[in-house]
């Protein structure tokens, strides 16, 4: 038996939840989905994020739907993000002495810029762990939090033509969660290495 007085409000704030979805649109009468409109991101195939919709909506809700009235748009997760919700990159520099390199990042957010800094040994193996961090420190200014963001792997994929970072991190704001975010390396490295940490957590600090 469903729910009863559950709302349109309340159904869409719960599939929210799901990882990967962006927004949802719900068109009910009687009490009974007629229209499950969703935007998500591309992380699942449509089959399975309906699959998620109607597991979450039963344990959450006790309320079976028809996955034929759920309607599902992906678009890339970077490109649904409104400007002033996206941080940017306003600078990357570093200074080199005899022992280390001091990694400086500075990011922005609306019409605040902060600088995050990220001492570390002349290790090569080490270079590009501490531009992630000083992305994270910059992160952690601009947000108000400490420890909530974990560097956990970076790795270079190359193709024929070209080559991407692929960045992973850890969150730890209401669980735990895995991330991953990727981008394209076309003249400076070092700018797209931080590209790829944001694209990670961008849309998950947004919701902050």
């Amino acid at each position: 038996m469903e729910k009863e007085r559950v709302t349109s409000q309340e159904i869409e704030s719960l599939v929210k939840k799901i990882p990967g979805i962006f927004s949802s649109k719900v068109v009910m009468e009687d009490k009974v989905i007629k229209e499950f409109h969703l935007l998500t991101d591309l992380s699942k195939n449509p089959k399975q994020i309906s699959r998620d919709i109607q597991s979450t909506l039963l344990a959450g809700m006790n309320m079976d739907i028809d996955h034929r009235v759920i309607s599902i748009a992906q678009i890339e997760g970077d490109d649904f993000l409104s400007p002033q919700n996206r941080v940017s990159i306003e600078g990357i520099s570093k200074r080199i002495d005899a022992k280390k390199t001091i990694y400086e990042v500075t990011l922005k957010l609306k019409d605040t810029a902060v600088t995050g800094i990220c001492e570390e040994y002349n290790i090569a193996s080490r270079n590009l762990a501490a531009i992630i961090e000083a992305t994270i420190k910059a992160l952690e200014q601009l947000y108000n939090f400490e420890d909530r963001i974990f560097f956990e792997g970076v790795e270079e994929i190359h193709r024929p033509n070209y080559s991407v970072w692929l960045v992973m991190l850890s969150t730890l704001f209401d669980r735990e969660r895995i991330l991953s975010g990727s981008s394209v390396i076309r003249d400076d490295r070092e700018y797209a290495l931080v590209r790829a940490a944001l694209s990670a957590v961008n849309r998950r600090l947004s919701q902050l």
